[in-house]
């Protein structure tokens, strides 16, 4: 069965969707009973083109452009994607967060850059996406995952995301290489 869910995000609906093989035996967290949720379950989260979602300015200030719902504990393999209308001079970082500190995070952040001075802004600026690859442990229950992105761009900032997505799939374990 699969299941659709909202979030809303700065007022915008954000979809949090179970994809793919169906939760089977989801246990409660009541006692802190453990979920199970079957190897390559995918959860996606996605805020829909074309808004105008602010980015933070480095080094001061990041800004949250997509947090999921919670997800189960175990072991994901997550993709993200900010799709960035940039200013002139601009140079935007995106990463991956967890609400909680015990999580762990490995990989890399996207990023993306615009050297033009005289690119415009907003729509007539350049369009970039800044993809990142990630493993995540999550830890415990009712933990969300959370992109932030920022500007290396001079005040006032202009640069902001107008689509963003995460996919996460449970995988059974990280083989290093």
């Amino acid at each position: 069965m699969t299941k659709w869910r909202k979030l809303f995000l700065g007022g915008m609906a954000v979809s949090l969707i179970p994809v793919g093989l169906a939760l089977t035996s989801l246990t409660p967290a009541v006692g802190g009973g453990a979920s199970t949720v079957p190897i390559g379950t995918v959860y996606q989260a996605h805020v829909a083109c074309c808004q105008q979602i602010p980015v933070g300015q480095w080094p001061a200030s990041s800004a949250p452009v997509l947090t999921t719902k919670t997800i189960p504990p175990g072991t994901y393999s997550v993709t993200t994607n900010a799709f960035l209308v940039m200013q002139p001079g601009d140079a935007e970082n995106c990463w991956l967060t967890s609400a909680n500190a015990s999580d762990v995070i490995t990989g890399t952040g996207g990023a993306a850059g615009n050297g033009a001075t005289d690119s415009g802004t907003g729509a007539s600026g350049v369009y970039a996406n800044a993809i990142g690859t990630y493993t995540v442990v999550v830890s415990a229950h009712h933990d969300t995952l959370t992109l932030n992105c920022d500007s290396k761009a001079a005040a006032p900032i202009t640069s902001y995301a107008a689509e963003v997505s995460l996919i996460a799939t449970k995988i059974a374990a990280i083989n290093p290489v």
